[in-house]
């Protein structure tokens, strides 16, 4: 069945979005309204079109603690201001305790998530570190940069591509005057450290993708870089720019990615592992690989073999 795009800005459009325009969309609207966002994108490079299809379709899954208190981090220090319209500490940390079912059983008919006791102290301290002085002025990287008055936060973007039929969204963290950035909790926020956890997690798809998307929309989109805060005392962060060379290599393999969807969403051919032949439409029933360099080269020299 032929993609009906019409069909999908008619219903962002109801829901008060206009495309190509800044708006507010709560997390849960923006993953499961249409469009493809950089977290798709991912998946689809990490792993195949059919396992992006599938968990687009199952809709809202229930959420891990990780997630929750990701999610908890971005409140807190994003939008602290409605932080205590969606979550709630407890006054300790298992939940078998019996301090924690009382508090439970009080707050039983609240809309509150519950976070255990730590987390309000690992949710200070990323604060408390934030507002450490930085720079030679003492201006700290929560006042400077996260509410700095040229700042905007948690605001979303939906463009059509024409080129393509589809229609592609972001939701950026922080956007200071065409410098996105993005906030990651990580376990170590060491420059150097962190940039090899990027290049792992896909972070420059997201940068690229978020950067074309605005620029699309013929919005100002000049750097993108990650606040990165750790979870563990010190919570030590750090603010990290990345090269304007990187996210342009990045945007070679976005632009690919967004191909590989526009052809699946066009055709309604969410294909697995094995590729797809796009002339007609087949998947192989198998392909042919070589094993991995280093094992090869392994055996090589392990069996003297020196080639032809």
């Amino acid at each position: 069945m032929k993609y009906d795009i019409e069909k999908d800005i008619k219903f962002l459009e109801k829901n008060g979005i206009i495309m190509g325009q800044w708006c507010d969309v709560d997390d849960d609207f923006y993953h499961n309204s249409p469009g493809i966002s950089a977290s798709g994108l991912k998946q689809i490079d990490k792993e195949c079109p059919e396992t992006y299809k599938h968990a687009k379709d199952a809709g809202p899954q229930e959420k891990t603690e990780a997630l929750i208190v990701g999610n908890a981090i971005h409140k807190f220090i994003l939008e602290n201001d409605d932080f205590e319209d969606e979550f709630l500490f407890a006054p300790v940390d298992k939940k078998t305790d019996r301090k924690w079912k009382i508090f439970a059983n009080e707050h039983k008919e609240d809309p509150q998530i519950i976070l255990r006791a730590k987390d309000g102290e690992m949710l200070n301290g990323i604060l408390t570190s934030l507002r450490r002085p930085k720079d030679t002025s003492g201006t700290n990287t929560y006042d400077g940069i996260v509410i700095n008055k040229n700042t905007t936060r948690e605001k979303a973007i939906y463009v059509v591509d024409h080129e393509r039929n589809i229609i592609i969204k972001v939701k950026v963290d922080i956007n200071m005057d065409g410098m996105f950035l993005d906030l990651k909790s990580t376990k170590n926020a060491k420059p150097d450290i962190f940039m090899k956890d990027a290049a792992n997690l896909g972070y420059g798809i997201q940068a690229a993708f978020y950067i074309n998307t605005a620029r699309m929309a013929g919005e100002k989109a000049n750097m993108f870089g990650f606040i990165a805060v750790e979870k563990e005392a010190p919570y030590m962060h750090s603010v990290i720019i990345l090269e304007d060379n990187d996210i342009q290599l990045e945007m070679s393999k976005v632009n690919r990615l967004l191909d590989v969807y526009a052809w699946c969403l066009n055709n309604d051919n969410w294909y697995g592992y094995n590729g797809v032949d796009q002339a007609s439409g087949a998947q192989p029933l198998f392909v042919v690989k070589a094993m991995p360099s280093w094992h090869r080269y392994a055996l090589e020299e392990a069996n003297n073999f020196e080639g032809n």
